[in-house]
């Protein structure tokens, strides 16, 4: 928290958090993963050289090295023959688990005798542990060779928040790397055996694509549960200024009433001219003030009903007070996910129209977080089908709710955009197969959706045609009557058709369009 120098506390930036968050648990390779958790603390702590430290066995090795000018240096040397670093400082931080801040590293009674901080006249010091279930992964070691206090209290908590993602991504990228080990050790060893190892090797295949959906299953847990701390931490502290303000505008917009009242009173009672006054009031353009001044404090009130409106729409997506099943409307966690899509739909180009058709459905027995997941997965594609289309045709997602019988209901979300190609359709449920450019997507909303709506007893299918868009149909036991915590298979038996002339459901406001998450 930051003070704004009137006594109100200032939350911290969301938007640069999120999206901080989100670029670290994207990447998956783990020296590009080192670059970015460098590159991403420098610029949060406002830093201008850093180090990032990791233990192999027993020993500690630098792992990567990067200043604000120089692109980041991918190394692995012994922390015991590197000299550009406090050692001291690192040790510290080692057994007290704590960061640790210097803001005079020339005056601070540990470093006064530390030869590398006398060489190159360090001024500030950071150091902090990078923990993960209660184990210590790597440690981040940030300086600033120019300005003294320069890792303010806000700037190190906002990197204590970054370094649980951190952990989560590091432990992450580590296990991938093992798997791809694992694979290119395989297919060497395919290349050369007979037919008979061929055939244990089809069953280590069969292994290693459970591993994958077990890591494809981790990373998108792991993600939701930081989203929602994230969140849960943020939302108080975003809630209370705003609450604030929008309460206050009442009584400023009745202050500004008061106040041209009386001014229209002095100019009925005192109509007589005078040049001084005269020319204030042409100079200011006082009629468009009077006019203006009450459409101003509207706009206000809707900014910050706004605001509060994205606030509860995350919490409704995180539900953290819901991680056991409960009976839920399945219509709110629609709206949430379209809430938090509203920027996509608002500023595609051309607009996007969202068409709802909501049947009277009962309450469903469901983990909602988990499901809320599916909706945003398959929302956010429909929406990037829509963007990447090429054709004239208006762009429109449909979704439409209605309860098939006693015991199941069915949510259909639809676009028309170009449809899925034949050759990729079955695929799309695959962990890590994507259509998407790298960077824009992991393969993962799919194949995640997949296995949340077989937990729950429920199926997902496809039905596209190329050039006449593509419609996703979850249907659900309104009480499941099985709850299975197996993971999909790496290649499921994908429920997929062309799309019917008369589709059996048109849906009205989410958004498909396979292009895996």
């Amino acid at each position: 928290m930051r003070s704004n120098g009137s006594g109100l506390a200032t939350p911290l930036d969301l938007t640069a958090v999120l999206k901080a968050s989100q670029s670290l648990s994207s990447e998956i390779e783990l020296d590009r993963l080192l670059a970015t958790v460098l590159h991403t603390a420098l610029e949060t702590a406002g830093a201008n050289r850093g180090i990032l430290l990791m233990p192999q066995g027993n020993q500690w090795f630098v792992e990567a090295v990067a200043t604000v000018d120089r692109a980041t240096q991918v190394t692995s040397t012994a922390l015991s023959d590197f000299t550009e670093i406090s050692q001291v400082m690192v040790r510290t931080v080692r057994r007290s688990l704590e960061p640790m801040v210097v803001d005079r590293a020339a005056a601070h009674p540990m470093l006064v005798n530390d030869a590398y901080i006398g060489r190159y006249a360090v001024k500030s010091l950071l150091c902090a542990p990078i923990m993960r279930q209660g184990q210590l992964v790597a440690l981040l070691y940030l300086e600033n060779r120019v300005t003294v206090g320069a890792f303010t209290s806000d700037r190190v908590e906002t990197l204590q928040m970054l370094a649980a993602q951190a952990a989560i991504s590091i432990a992450n990228a580590r296990l991938y790397q093992q798997v791809e080990q694992y694979s290119q050790t395989l297919e060497a060893e395919v290349d050369r055996q007979t037919k008979e190892l061929r055939q244990k090797a089809n069953d280590l295949e069969n292994t290693l694509a459970d591993l994958q959906e077990t890591q494809a299953k981790l990373i998108q847990s792991e993600k939701m549960s930081a989203l929602g701390q994230l969140v849960g931490g943020l939302a108080h502290e975003i809630n209370n200024p705003i609450n604030f303000i929008h309460g206050n505008l009442n009584h400023a917009n009745n202050y500004v009433i008061d106040l041209l009242d009386i001014l229209a009173l002095y100019q009925q009672e005192y109509p007589q001219d005078n040049e001084i006054i005269q020319s204030a009031i042409e100079d200011t353009d006082l009629t468009f003030i009077q006019q203006d001044c009450l459409h101003l404090f509207e706009s206000m009130r809707k900014g910050t009903r706004r605001i509060s409106q994205i606030i509860l729409d995350l919490r409704n997506f995180s539900r953290l007070d819901e991680a056991e099943l409960k009976a839920v409307d399945l219509r709110s966690g629609l709206e949430s996910a379209l809430g938090l899509l509203a920027h996509r739909i608002e500023t595609a180009r051309p607009a996007i129209e969202i068409v709802k058709s909501y049947g009277n459905l009962p309450l469903v027995t469901c983990y909602a977080s988990q499901l809320n997941q599916v909706f945003f997965s398959l929302l956010s594609n429909a929406i990037d089908a829509l963007q990447n289309q090429s054709t004239d045709r208006s762009p429109v997602i449909s979704i439409c709710t209605q309860q098939l019988d006693n015991d199941v209901v069915r949510i259909s979300i639809t676009d028309n955009g170009t449809g899925v190609p034949t050759a990729i359709k079955d695929r799309i449920f695959e962990p890590f197969f994507t259509t998407k450019r790298v960077g824009d997507g992991t393969g993962l909303g799919l194949s995640m959706s997949y296995a949340i709506l077989k937990q729950h007893s429920g199926t997902i299918l496809c039905h596209s045609q190329k050039g006449a868009g593509t419609e996703m149909v979850v249907e659900l036991p309104i009480h499941p009557s099985a709850h299975s915590s197996v993971h999909p298979s790496a290649h499921p038996s994908v429920h997929s058709s062309a799309m019917s002339e008369t589709p059996r459901s048109v849906p009205q406001e989410g958004v498909p369009a396979v292009q895996a998450h």
